[in-house]
C-alpha cells in the first residue's frame, strides 16, 4: 500500500512538471504577432520598411504615394494596417508617402483667355 501511494505521488508530481514544462514552452514559441510602431506616421519610408521587416515574418511591404496636408512631403502620411495595430506571418504592409500638399488650381470656368492665363501665372511658378 505504501508503494502505491509512492508511485501515485510521483506521477502528480511528473504530471505537475509535464505541464509547467507545456506552459513555458508555448509562452516561448506563440510570440505575440508585431505591431506598426505608434509614430509611423512622419518616419522616413525606408526606416518603418526595415522597422516592420525586422519584427515580422515573410512580410510584403507595398509602396504608395498621396497628397497630404499635414505630412512632410517624403515621409509616411499613413499605413495599413495603422499605427499599434498588427500584422502577422504573411501580411503585406502598405505604406502611403506624402507627396505634400495637393496644388490648388485656380477655377477659370467662365473666364476668357487672358483672364484665365493671369489667374494660372502665378500657378506656373510652383511647378
Amino acid at each position: 500500500m505504501l508503494q502505491k501511494i509512492k508511485n501515485h505521488k510521483k506521477a502528480i508530481i511528473i504530471a505537475v512538471i509535464a505541464v509547467i514544462i507545456g506552459i513555458i514552452t508555448i509562452k516561448i514559441i506563440a510570440k505575440p504577432d508585431p505591431t506598426i510602431p505608434a509614430d509611423a506616421v512622419g518616419m522616413d519610408p525606408s526606416d518603418l520598411e526595415l522597422t516592420v521587416k525586422y519584427f515580422g515574418r515573410d512580410i510584403k511591404v507595398d509602396f504608395y504615394s498621396e497628397f497630404n496636408d499635414t505630412v512632410e512631403k517624403g515621409k509616411v502620411a499613413r499605413t495599413v494596417p495603422g499605427p499599434g495595430e498588427s500584422y502577422g506571418k504573411g501580411s503585406t504592409v502598405e505604406i502611403y508617402t506624402s507627396l505634400g500638399s495637393p496644388i490648388k488650381v485656380p477655377n477659370c470656368i467662365n473666364k476668357n483667355a487672358k483672364q484665365a492665363e493671369k489667374r494660372n501665372k502665378s500657378l506656373r511658378s510652383l511647378l
